[in-house]
């Protein structure tokens, strides 16, 4: 019966954690996305020299793999022209860094101070540097405040990260460390000790020789010395350590992961005393006790038990080593006392309910009781939607100087010739989104030049990337003033937009028709012919000028918005219409717009996008005079929250209205006024 519900469960949880595909098309699109953005934006820096090149990784549950929901984006930061050493000697291999000097502190083990050796230019380390002892130290506290606000503006400091939300609703923890390039000398016990359980293999091995570690500006909570110790890091290597997982094990962590955050954690009120690394570094012990043959899908729950009780026994003797450094205790100071007592408990009471603790996941309750049901499409699906948000991360190279920097990157990239299929899609489709955008910015200059052939850089785009970014063509045309060659290429891929194969990738399609009509098809073949995303609009670029109010918005408050394509098609119909005087064409797709809005179940227009949409339909019934009509568009927009996060534009665009109206209104009295007075007599007899 258990190999029987372990191998249901394991089957289910390809859905919510990804089959073994899904999880390498995930990593290898991070990874590429990685590449390009740190050689980019390390030049540009280096270009402008205003801030220090710095060198960024991400980590937690999305680099490792993971796909939840609830997951936060997390980073970890460091200057590349700031080195820390661990010995003297190790000055004479660096030339211009700036060294600070490693000293590890006797009754903290895991925490080091940091002493100046050569000042920086910066200011913001400046400000960390404090007299300790015989000599200047950089203080934890003080360069967590330094440097909180140098990514994302108002982060909140959150242990050694600057946290916060963004306007799409993801959170995000930043952390500022310090990199070192040498393996610390207090963790050299633990190459020993892989080297001797098989686990983890050489390459990951000779991996954390090179990398070295990083430290994060948190010292040991009740230590006296708090405000100026640094954790050491082991981030690199911990992602490296997951990634020689199997796909047992991951899926185990991941059921773990699920089990801390939907089931442990409402039961203690969502206090902070387990985490997520907590149970990374279980999973790390226990798959060097266990041998391979243990981890198999029909003794999933089985491996899950016993990390289980793992974890109940480390929390029953207050004692966590961590996985590198083993006389670092890291529930000491954090689970002692009450709160131990309060946390054992509710482990208890949960491993007395056995397997059946594991119904309180939401979701999980489904594995238990239904039959597991095949999805072929699944890892296309997954392929499609990594590739459209990884995308997003160029946005910003529409903008010189980071267009050139973006495209060198790039060319190097393809010269290699050392990327999967799957990373080469990621790039071709990042290529395209810096086309579409690049296209836009060129028509301002074609108007003084005949060099820049924006039209060109646009087909190329529109040929290789999402059928849904056909919508920039018509835009395109519509920036031209083609309206006859706008409308036809709009009704053109409304039809398009309209067919039953066609895949939304916020969730709609008949995957049946998808996968009849592509079954013989290759992935950039139905990339082009049958996937549609959400238009994201840089704010950065004038794609159209009846949008200029939430471009201003959108510039002002540093954020992009998206347009669902089949309203935007509309959008770009009712222009051509109005433009063009055809009445009855205009009055036509204004209807089928609102009908859309108000009937739609989220097919054509998500649930996030609708107040962009309902703007829009005010925009179009603006144009052609219904100020009335407009008025209550926009107040509908209102209504709905979205990603756009709009409002300030609604309300700009409800002034005009009535700015419109009274204007209208003072023209018609002005009229009035003026006519002959022999004709106003006439009127009063």
């Amino acid at each position: 019966m258990e190999s029987i519900l372990s191998q249901k469960a394991y089957l289910y949880l390809q859905f919510e954690i990804g089959t073994p595909a899904e999880v390498n098309i995930r990593r290898q699109i991070r990874d590429i996305e990685e590449i390009i953005l740190n050689s980019a934006t390390s030049t540009v820096k280096l270009l402008f020299n205003r801030y220090p090149t710095y060198f960024r990784v991400a980590t937690g549950s999305e680099r490792e793999g993971f796909n939840f929901k609830e997951s936060d984006s997390d980073f970890l930061y460091w200057w590349t022209d700031h080195k820390v050493i661990c010995h003297p000697r190790q000055e004479n291999l660096y030339n211009k860094e700036t060294l600070i000097m490693m000293e590890y502190c006797d009754d903290s083990p895991g925490s080091v101070f940091l002493k100046v050796g050569k000042w920086s230019r910066w200011r913001f380390v400046r400000d960390s540097y404090v007299r300790f002892g015989k000599g200047t130290y950089m203080s934890s506290l003080k360069y967590r405040e330094s440097t909180r606000h140098l990514v994302v503006r108002d982060s909140q400091l959150h242990g050694p990260c600057a946290s916060g939300q963004l306007s799409s609703g993801v959170c995000y923890d930043n952390a500022h460390s310090l990199k070192c390039d040498f393996f610390p000398e207090i963790a050299s016990s633990w190459i020993k000790h892989c080297e001797t359980k098989g686990w983890p293999d050489s390459t990951v091995l000779q991996y954390a020789r090179r990398t070295g570690c990083n430290f994060v500006p948190i010292g040991r909570k009740n230590s006296p010395n708090h405000d100026y110790e640094w954790r050491i890091s082991f981030n690199l290597i911990e992602l490296n350590c997951v990634r020689s997982m199997n796909h047992v094990q991951f899926t185990c962590y991941g059921l773990f992961k699920i089990f801390l955050n939907k089931v442990i954690k409402p039961l203690l009120d969502d206090k902070e005393l387990l985490c997520s690394y907590f149970l990374k570094t279980i999973m790390f012990y226990m798959i060097q006790e266990k041998e391979g043959s243990f981890w198999s899908p029909e003794n999933l729950l089985h491996c899950f038990w016993n990390c289980f009780k793992r974890l109940i026994f480390c929390v029953y003797k207050s004692n966590l080593p961590n996985f590198f450094i083993q006389e670092n205790n890291m529930f000491q100071g954090k689970i002692f006392g009450s709160s131990r007592e309060e946390l054992l408990e509710k482990l208890y009471l949960l491993y007395n309910m056995g397997y059946s603790c594991l119904r309180q996941c939401i979701f999980q309750q489904k594995f238990i009781t239904y039959p597991y049901v095949e999805r072929n499409h699944k890892v296309e699906c997954t392929l499609f939607t990594e590739i459209y948000h990884r995308v997003g991360f160029c946005t910003e190279s529409a903008i010189p100087p980071y267009l050139e920097v973006y495209m060198i990157t790039i060319k190097k990239l393809l010269e290699r010739k050392s990327m999967t299929h799957v990373q080469l899609m990621a790039v071709r489709q990042n290529i395209c989104t810096i086309f579409i955008h690049l296209a836009f910015l060129l028509l301002d200059y074609e108007k003084t030049s005949n060099i820049c052939k924006s039209g060109d850089l646009l087909e190329v785009a529109v040929k290789h990337g999402f059928l849904s970014d056909n919508v920039f063509y018509g835009m395109y045309l519509c920036r031209k003033s083609r309206f006859m060659e706008a409308l036809s290429f709009a009704k053109k891929i409304k039809n398009e937009l309209n067919q039953s194969h066609v895949l939304y990738l916020h969730g709609f399609g008949d995957m049946r028709e998808f996968m009849t009509y592509g079954k013989d098809k290759s992935w950039n073949t139905k990339l082009r012919e049958v996937v549609v995303v959400d238009i994201g609009l840089s704010s950065a670029v004038c794609y159209l000028h009846e949008l200029g109010i939430e471009k201003h918005v959108a510039r002002v408050e540093n954020k992009h918005f998206h347009v669902p394509p089949y309203v935007l098609t509309l959008f770009i119909i009712v222009l051509c219409n109005v433009r063009l005087g055809n009445r009855t064409g205009y009055y036509y797709t204004v209807c089928e717009l609102k009908n859309i809005l108000d009937k739609d179940v989220g097919r054509f227009v998500p649930i996030k996008l609708k107040n962009i949409s309902w703007q829009i339909l005010g925009i179009c019934q603006q144009l052609s005079g219904d100020h009335a009509g407009a008025f209550e568009s926009y107040k509908a927009s209102l209504i709905y929250q979205g990603s756009c996060m709009l409002t300030r534009a609604t309300y700009i665009r409800m002034l005009t209205v009535i700015s419109d109206l009274q204007m209208k209104h003072t023209h018609f009295s002005s009229t009035k006024d003026q006519r002959p007075k022999n004709t106003i007599k006439k009127e009063k007899n």
